[in-house]
């Protein structure tokens, strides 16, 4: 046991003596260092001065209101004078009533739909809209078509009219008629 003693002894003494000394080379390198090394940062650019500009549009109509959108049948016909509504036929609406159940046409942007034809029976009107898949789908008066609660308030041969309710930018809503003229063939 006393040998396992000495010898744990002498390599420890070992070691510890080549810790010792011998160090000369790193001091010298880490001095090396010190003079070549400038240690100077360059200093950071100015900051540059932000001016503060007023936003000059914000009593301007947005661009994403749709009030001012206009009727679609000018637009189609290339009448240019129905581009935009009138201040005085926008009527002040209601809120859309979120709880009611939406029709099927209400799933797509009126703009979607085209009028192909009508049915009519016993004095009584149906109006045939095509959606953009061709797929044909009748309305009647008082049903709801488009992604803005646009109702169906008149037929005839000619166009099926719509009163969109959409938001007006000032937090109300407003109603706005809209027609979807009968499609003509350009073909031939």
């Amino acid at each position: 046991m006393q040998i396992v003693k000495i010898a744990v002894f002498m390599f420890a003494s070992a070691t510890l003596i080549g810790c010792f000394g011998g160090d000369e080379d790193v001091h010298e390198y880490v001095d090396n260092i010190k003079k070549t090394s400038s240690g100077k940062v360059k200093p950071l650019p100015p900051a540059k001065v932000q001016t503060i500009e007023e936003f000059a549009a914000k009593d301007l109509r947005s661009p994403f209101d749709n009030v001012a959108k206009g009727d679609r049948v000018g637009s189609m016909l290339g009448d240019e004078t129905s581009g935009a509504q009138d201040a005085s036929s926008i009527v002040h609406a209601a809120r859309p009533d979120a709880n009611r159940r939406r029709e099927y046409l209400e799933r797509f942007p009126i703009e979607n739909y085209d009028m192909v034809g009508t049915l009519s029976k016993d004095n009584y009107i149906w109006g045939l809209v095509e959606d953009k898949t061709g797929m044909v789908h009748p309305v009647k008066v008082g049903d709801y078509i488009g992604e803005n609660s646009g109702r169906v308030v008149q037929i005839d041969d000619l166009k099926i009219t719509v009163v969109e309710t959409v938001d007006n930018g000032d937090g109300g809503w407003v109603e706005q008629a809209t027609e979807i003229p009968l499609k003509t063939d350009t073909k031939g």
